[in-house]
């Protein structure tokens, strides 16, 4: 399952689900639906091992996908097929709650029992969302600061994924270094150590046995800032 995130979107929350089918029957057509608060939205689905995109409805506090027969997505006699749903909240530091059902014509309805869980923040959330948790914290010039930094970290989450120059890495992080410096040092210590990173193991692009490790450093500045600043 970590394999999974981490090759898909590790800087997003995943809701995780884990089919079990117990009849003696394969399941050849089934669906899933899903109740949450309005304030929390579900981006997109994803079927373990199915790489096209699955149907799905969406409305304000609902989320529903259907396979039918004809796509081949069979859950075997007392096997198991995982989903993933990946969330997002304009919110930080919030906690939330997500139930639902799993239907089809050999289980019938099964309930999805609820879960909560706390969604502390992601690279989606707004810049002016996290400085308004910020400044239950720190002072106004402190929190302007670091929501300012929280940016410049999702700006770099972005680069991840595209073609940009190390010395733009570089550029960025020296950037994020000035709007952090005094306020965490294990902070600074992860932003030193992509900077190092960077220095010593590319020249000009990024190329491919490289872009796995730099999207694991832009990962964990994400964890380490939310870690540092939005405590509590």
């Amino acid at each position: 399952m970590k394999e999974w995130i981490n090759r898909y979107d590790p800087g997003a929350y995943w809701f995780a689900m884990s089919i079990q089918n117990n009849t003696d029957r394969a399941i050849e057509a089934w669906s899933v639906e899903l109740e949450f608060s309005s304030a929390l939205k579900i981006k997109e689905s994803k079927i373990e091992g199915i790489e096209f995109e699955i149907p799905h409805e969406a409305h304000l506090n609902t989320f529903k996908i259907s396979v039918p027969r004809e796509y081949g997505i069979v859950i075997p006699k007392e096997g198991a097929q995982r989903v993933y749903f990946k969330l997002r909240a304009d919110k930080p530091k919030t906690m939330y709650e997500i139930k639902g059902v799993f239907k089809s014509k050999i289980t019938g309805d099964i309930p999805i029992r609820a879960k909560e869980f706390k969604y502390l923040c992601d690279a989606g959330v707004s810049p002016d969302a996290v400085k308004a948790e910020l400044k239950k914290t720190f002072s106004e010039k402190d929190a302007a600061r670091l929501a300012l930094s929280f940016k410049t970290v999702q700006e770099l989450d972005r680069m991840c994924d595209q073609e940009a120059k190390t010395e733009e890495y570089l550029d960025k992080l020296s950037v994020l270094k000035n709007y952090t410096e005094g306020f965490s040092n294990k902070f600074t210590r992860q932003v030193d150590e992509f900077a190092r990173f960077m220095k010593e193991e590319q020249l000009g692009y990024l190329d491919e046995e490289y872009k796995g490790k730099v999207r694991r450093f832009c990962t964990n500045l994400i964890d380490v800032w939310i870690s540092e600043f939005l405590k509590g």
